[in-house]
């Protein structure tokens, strides 16, 4: 398989869970997946495995911007570059989902949160902090966190 029919194949894949979370969060069969951490699992191998593809082959590093834009023009590279930004993105997601649901959040607090989870960074993090400052009242949430 061609790194771009992976790439396709991934991007379909990843919409399954997100979808069930944003229209049915509390059905059964979406907790079961959700909770099997499947997705993130499969996903991280694809991550892994073309990382793999990449070693020896990609030149450039994370030193330098550049260093970046020529070590991502491998294509195996790349790709294992968008991978890792879904399956962070799917992870981050199913936490924001599974603690709107053990703190009986409003389903249209959590869709705004899900959505501005995906691929936009500073927006994650004003998502995360306003979900765990306004929403939750477990004594673990981001805002709550206490070193021991």
């Amino acid at each position: 398989m061609t790194p771009d029919q992976v790439f396709k194949i991934a991007n379909t894949i990843v919409l399954i869970p997100w979808i069930l979370m944003a229209i049915l969060p509390r059905w059964s069969v979406t907790e079961k997946i959700l909770n099997s951490y499947a997705f993130p699992a499969l996903l991280a191998f694809v991550y892994i495995f073309y990382i793999g593809m990449s070693i020896g082959k990609a030149s450039g590093g994370f030193s330098t911007l550049d260093g970046v834009a020529k070590l991502f023009r491998n294509k195996n590279a790349l790709l294992a570059g968008w991978v890792h930004y879904l399956v962070f993105d799917l992870f981050v997601g199913t936490w924001i989902w599974r603690d709107s649901i053990q703190n009986g959040i409003s389903h249209f607090i959590l869709i705004p949160c899900l959505f501005l989870n995906i691929d936009v960074w500073s927006c994650r993090i004003l998502s995360l902090l306003y979900h765990s400052f306004f929403f939750s009242r477990r004594s673990d949430s981001v805002l709550n966190y206490q070193t021991q």
